[in-house]
């Protein structure tokens, strides 16, 4: 192991499995003490945008060694390496390690996407059958000259443990979980690359590994047994379609019937359950908390419509901004949402995150234009906007409801006792529509409880796995939440 003084080190990934796996690894099985910060889906649009954390190129995941923070995840896993003795010194096999790393990253980067789920999904399976086949079948030769020289036992790089064989058994795991997205959990089959399967079943019952009880194990035989692609789609999509009959009752309550056999009930539930990534559970720290006064904001749009001090009225808080062009539909449809007859009484405002309030009023001429990107033919924005001088609202509303950042696309429904009754979080790929935020507001307004989703679940899992399930954070986020 190398030698290097730090007092602290923090790795800040989200609450799943994905490119901060092998990091994650060569840190536990090397025993270096380090802080595993996990951050919620729902939280990371607001952590980008506000500015309060140091996140370069505003990508996760980030490695803080003493002060300072370090981006790209591929640095992070080499540092760890030699810092764990895990990355060899000699240069050629740097070579044979590195090649083999950055083919499983390649893996990962190049995998296409798409906001329609239908496009997406055609092309993730167009991939997996020509790009992904193609890696892997290279990754399995190299594995075979492997083991010929080696022996059966071989790592990816001969006998010793490397952050290739890391990389590799992370990106495997991730497949045959079912988390990458419409990539079939059967695509790692030991019929089709059987050194791989051996030189996996190697890296987990290495003595290193064996040391994490299972946390990070994968079960082999899913490998070995994984011969069943078609009876695989043939479920999954029997079972997509079952969750579109379903009423929002039944989806919060997660009781959902499918064809989808006892063996598979991982790979049932990431087929069928409404996605927990934007969900709002009942044990939010916001819900149940006040609402901080809205005396500070300066309304920039519709001022004579912005919800009076004391009123006693319901309202909703929308976050937005200028530089946020892909979530101005969240905007648009909020306030489409909020200009109903049935919510007349409801008082809406949407918050700038700008940190300029020049930046937030270069927003306004874009009101009632077109946004192709979006498919909107003109933004409709017809509830009162205001910029939040100093970030004092966001700030006040962080301390009282304990969250880590409060940024765009993020929503709030407040009851006229101004207490924050909802929460939810949208963005590009999950619309106002897609979310609960109508049925909330329109039983508030009624009278009637709100729905709910339950405690949050504990971490087991099908958490980490809906957390991480192949969203789009950010068309810019090449390096953070994949797949």
């Amino acid at each position: 192991m190398a030698s290097f003084n730090f007092h602290t080190m923090r790795l800040t990934y989200f609450d799943g499995n994905g490119r901060a796996d092998p990091i994650r690894l060569a840190l536990r099985i090397s025993e270096i003490p380090f802080e595993d910060e996990r951050i919620q889906l729902r939280d990371w649009m607001g952590m980008r945008d506000s500015g309060d954390r140091d996140l370069p190129l505003c990508q996760l995941p980030t490695l803080t060694v003493n002060t300072t923070v370090y981006c790209q995840s591929m640095a992070q896993l080499r540092f760890v390496g030699r810092l764990s003795g895990l990355y060899p010194t000699d240069p050629l096999a740097q070579l044979c390690v590195d090649e083999i790393v950055d083919t499983c990253q390649e893996v990962l980067n190049r995998a296409p996407n798409a906001h329609d789920m239908n496009a997406k999904r055609a092309l993730r399976e167009s991939y997996a059958a020509k790009h992904m086949s193609k890696a892997f079948k290279f990754i399995n030769c190299r594995l075979a000259s492997s083991m010929a020289e080696y022996g059966k036992t071989t790592c990816c790089c001969g006998t010793d443990l490397s952050i290739a064989d890391l990389t590799l058994y992370a990106l495997c795991r991730l497949i045959t979980l079912g988390e990458f997205d419409h990539v079939s959990p059967a695509f790692v089959d030991a019929t089709r690359f059987p050194a791989l399967a051996a030189v996996l079943q190697t890296i987990q019952q290495h003595p290193k590994m064996q040391k994490l009880a299972g946390d990070f194990l994968l079960t082999t035989s899913k490998i070995v047994e994984n011969r069943r692609n078609n009876e695989f789609t043939s479920e999954c999509s029997t079972a997509k379609t079952c969750i579109n009959r379903k009423d929002a009752n039944q989806i919060n309550s997660d009781k959902i019937d499918t064809s989808v056999s006892a063996a598979d009930s991982i790979i049932e539930t990431r087929a069928t359950a409404p996605s927990t990534m934007y969900r709002t559970w009942a044990d939010d720290t916001a819900l149940g908390k006040k609402c901080p006064s809205l005396e500070s904001l300066e309304y920039i749009h519709q001022q004579k419509h912005a919800p009076a001090p004391n009123a006693c009225a319901h309202r909703v808080i929308v976050f937005w901004a200028s530089y946020a062009d892909g979530d101005f539909g969240v905007l648009h449809d909020v306030s489409a949402l909020c200009s109903k007859p049935c919510f007349e009484s409801v008082q809406p405002v949407g918050i700038s995150c700008d940190s300029l309030r020049d930046n937030a009023e270069s927003f306004l001429p874009l009101i009632g234009t077109p946004v192709a990107d979006l498919k909107i033919s003109a933004l409709s924005v017809d509830i009162p906007l205001a910029f939040d001088v100093a970030k004092s609202f966001r700030s006040a509303l962080r301390a009282t409801t304990g969250l880590l950042a409060v940024g765009v696309s993020m929503v709030f429904i407040v009851d006229k006792n101004d207490t924050i009754v909802w929460r939810e979080q949208f963005s590009q790929t999950h619309a106002v529509g897609d979310g609960q935020l109508a049925d909330q507001l329109q039983r508030l307004v009624d009278g009637q409880p709100l729905l709910s989703n339950g405690p949050r679940p504990t971490a087991t899992e099908d958490d980490a796995s809906e957390e991480e399930n192949g969203t789009d954070v950010d068309s810019a986020d090449s390096d953070g939440l994949m797949l």
